[in-house]
């Protein structure tokens, strides 16, 4: 068999034609550089690779030119010229170092090579003759084979192989990571050319998040964390120390042809290295279990133990042949995880019709009713609208969840909620508990549970349960923020400042970590920084009843009464302020001393179950305590 010489040049530094790697392999080789940390950035260097590299598997090499890649991949329309501009020359120098740099470091123990020669702009694919990371010869059981591409090889068999070769180099010494075994999931790169179909490589980062954190044994850093670092370059030992994490996985995503390719990469945070790699390919209508099978490989490479039912909560999603088989509705459940979890009114309303969309499709699909619950616990907050409207469509969704899937820790944690919302305490709590040993990892079941230890006046609780969450959530403002109010309402005052200012260096915009330090400066009587912190949050979160609510408060705590009645006359005019408005009047009146309005209008608040009311612990309250109507309302919310 002859072969040409521009073949050998594409394919091999031999003249061997069976040495040549496999087109799939290839791609597989180029989807792992282009999801590498050193890649993920360069845009413009990535869009050069891949157009060399699918023009030489195409078998056109002969057109990688400068003129068409100037065209092609720069922009530059018909009437570049390479002579004039040398946009073309200066990117591929940039191109071949940082080829170089990744094979130095990330890709050092590859077993492919793409190359891109000086002189020319073809690329050349030649088998990695560097060595690989050093470490002590694996069993001979453990010793990875070479794939060619996937033809022949089912996905698990691969997988198999490549946990072997991870859990020998994870146990290698007693430093390893399955003696703290600990796990941040980074959001996995779109490499799909639309940025709208970024929903899946979110909703699928979201969906390894939530398997794993089921994991009993394992901790699994939150989601509001982990997408800190979303299209950051960072060292993986500087996020490491970061987030307090022995491993970090990342992952890039890819759809073609009605398939979905997913590279997955662990690494060891400790020195750096790559302890697994591998790619996995299936048709889109098994992402289902190709999310099971990576949460899987994952948890078997750290070596923790899936006793105690660990291994059936894990499977639950694809437990049901019939969802597997139901693509349309998982892209619609994806889409709606994708929306909630961008946290404003509009997208919660979008996040709502995808849910829906995708329970149109399949009616028995329950972590879409748990979702669509998920929505209406966010819309008091985001919309206004009360609790009690939109009660028992939450408590269906719920519900409904649970009856599909009893082992579903979101849906118990639901379910408290909406039993918080109807002061059903001892049910809340007993569903609270359900759902956090079923997802001991859920860092926002953690927050919502300060929520209701606060509520019912259990503070020393709430602070040890919000710090939980904050060490699942390490670089949240949110979980910083939380442990902030339940020190404030411990009159911890001055432990709650320095923890809102904590929180303030990881978001300087968070409005409520700035209007929970304006409270906590009222409380210790610093108006003129109460007032400036609420006035900030009030600029951060636009009409927010209750901030103007906290606004009028100071003024009128501060000895400006005239100003803090300005604001209440306007704030009870405002047509859209609902939920939050009997709360925001209530506190107003009680800065102003005016304890028979304060009362007419936190009666309201309970009439409308508003679950902002931290009456039972909040110190804005204290005016109010020894009065019997007090004692009334704590009764009416069955507190005492």
């Amino acid at each position: 068999m002859s072969v040409s010489l521009g073949e050998i040049n594409l394919f091999t530094r031999s003249a061997e034609p069976e040495k040549r790697p496999e087109p799939l392999a290839v791609r597989d080789q180029l989807e792992r550089i282009l999801s590498s940390r050193i890649f993920r950035p360069a845009k413009g260097q990535s869009k050069f690779l891949r157009y060399v590299v699918e023009q030489a598997l195409e078998g056109h090499a002969d057109r990688i030119k400068e003129y068409s890649i100037g065209v092609e991949v720069f922009g530059r329309g018909e009437a570049f010229d390479p002579r004039a501009n040398n946009i073309v020359r200066t990117e591929a120098n940039r191109l071949r170092a940082k080829l170089a740099k990744y094979y130095e470091d990330e890709g050092r123990g590859d077993e492919l090579r793409i190359e891109l020669p000086k002189g020319g702009y073809a690329p050349v694919f030649v088998e990695n003759s560097a060595p690989p990371v050093s470490v002590d010869p694996a069993p001979a059981a453990a010793k990875p084979f070479p794939i060619r591409g996937w033809q022949g090889l089912a996905v698990a068999a691969s997988i198999c192989i490549v946990i072997a070769a991870g859990i020998w180099l994870i146990r290698r010494d007693r430093s390893s990571v399955a003696e703290n075994p600990s796990i941040a999931v980074l959001p996995f790169l779109n490499l799909n050319e639309h940025s709208e179909e970024e929903f899946i490589s979110d909703g699928l980062t979201d969906e390894l998040i939530e398997s794993l954190g089921q994991v009993p044994g394992l901790h699994v850093v939150a989601r509001t964390s982990a997408f800190q670092y979303k299209g950051k370059n960072i060292d993986v030992r500087q996020i490491g120390k970061e987030l307090n994490v022995r491993t970090v996985l990342e992952g890039s995503v890819r759809e073609y042809g009605g398939r979905i390719r997913v590279n997955t990469e662990l690494d060891d945070t400790g020195n750096g290295y790559r302890i697994w790699s591998r790619t996995f390919d299936r048709e889109t209508s098994d992402v289902l279990a190709m999310q099971q099978e990576i949460s899987h490989a994952i948890v078997d490479a750290l070596g923790i133990d899936l006793a105690a039912g660990g291994v059936t909560r894990l499977s639950n999603h694809v437990s049901n042949p019939s969802e597997a088989r139901n693509p349309e509705a998982y892209r619609s459940y994806l889409k709606g995880v994708y929306f909630s979890n961008k946290h404003t009114g509009g997208n919660v309303q979008k996040a709502i019709g995808y849910f829906e969309d995708a329970i149109a499709k399949y009616p028995d699909y329950a972590p879409a009713y748990v979702g669509l619950a998920r929505c209406y616990t966010m819309i008091p907050s985001f919309t206004g609208i009360p609790t009690l409207e939109i009660a028992a469509k939450w408590k269906a969704a719920a519900r409904k969840g649970l009856a599909l899937d009893d082992s579903a820790g979101q849906a118990h944690l639901q379910l408290a909620q909406i039993y918080v919302s109807e002061y059903a305490w001892a049910e809340a709590e007993k569903e609270f508990r359900k759902g956090l040993e079923m997802d001991p990892g859920d860092a926002d079941g953690y927050r919502v549970y300060s929520q209701y230890l606060a509520k019912t006046g259990h503070l020393d609780l709430a602070i040890a349960a919000a710090r939980k969450a904050l060490d699942l959530d390490p670089v949240s403002a949110g979980a910083a923020t939380s442990l902030g109010k339940y020190l404030y309402e411990s009159r911890r005052f001055q432990e709650a400042i320095e923890q809102y200012h904590s929180a303030l260096a990881l978001d300087p915009n968070d409005g409520i970590a700035h209007q929970g330090l304006g409270l906590t400066f009222l409380g210790k009587k610093m108006y003129s920084e109460g007032i400036a912190e609420t006035e900030t949050s009030s600029r951060i979160m636009g009409r927010d009843p209750f901030i103007t609510g906290q606004l009028g408060y100071a003024f009128a705590v501060s000895g400006n009464s005239g100003k803090a009645r300005e604001i209440l006359k306007a704030l009870v005019q405002r047509p859209d302020a609902r939920g939050s408005l009997s709360l925001a009047v209530a506190n107003i009146y009680v800065g102003l001393g005016d304890k028979d309005r304060a009362f007419e209008w936190l009666q309201k608040c309970a009439e409308q179950q508003d679950t902002l009311l931290f009456i039972q612990s909040d110190p804005l309250y204290d005016a109010l305590r020894g009065d019997p109507r007090f004692t009334g309302l704590l009764r009416r919310m069955r507190l005492i």
